[in-house]
């Protein structure tokens, strides 16, 4: 992966640990912030978790809302703006930046990515009935891999910068 930045405004690392429920399987994962590149300037992309079928192992991968998704989010924050205090909208995405995903939904060519290699053969995690977490279907033995701890390390965190469909920038 060639395209690291850092990033000031985070002065630690998150590192989560995967374990599979059925073998003796796990692994680390360094989160990383996604920016996506869009128009004039890089906003966060959404990710997710995914087993890449080219890494054999739990990776970082984008996650492509439907243009479907993203109409019904937008409806439910104009619902939430609508009947909510100012203090209260802190963590509410803007509008602004719900709209320009739409934007950038329209234009996407191809589907979601591996974040590490640029691969297209990733099974992302899944909220499964009855699961308190997300899960992915371990390919070895049929398993499920979640994540089971977080911790925090030292050093500034850094963060990779894609373009609309997902390439990774220099």
């Amino acid at each position: 992966m060639t395209s690291v930045l850092a990033v000031e405004v985070d002065v630690y690392s998150q590192i989560a640990l995967f374990q599979c429920s059925r073998c003796n399987w796990s692994q680390e994962l360094l989160h990383l912030k996604v920016l996506r590149r869009l128009e004039q300037h890089a906003s966060r992309a959404s990710v997710t978790h995914a087993w890449c079928s080219d890494q054999v192992r739990v990776v970082l991968a984008e996650r492509v809302a439907s243009q479907q998704e993203l109409a019904r989010e937008r409806t439910m924050i104009e619902e939430v703006r609508a009947g909510a205090d100012e203090d209260d909208l802190v963590e509410v995405p803007t509008l602004e930046w719900l709209d320009e995903q739409i934007r950038w939904r329209a234009r996407r060519v191809g589907p979601a990515k591996c974040l590490e290699c640029g691969s297209t053969r990733i099974t992302p995690e899944q909220n499964r009935p009855g699961d308190p977490s997300p899960t992915i279907e371990h390919p070895g033995c049929g398993g499920s891999l979640r994540a089971i701890g977080l911790r925090y390390a030292p050093g500034e965190a850094t963060a990779v910068v894609i373009d609309a469909n997902g390439h990774l920038l220099d």
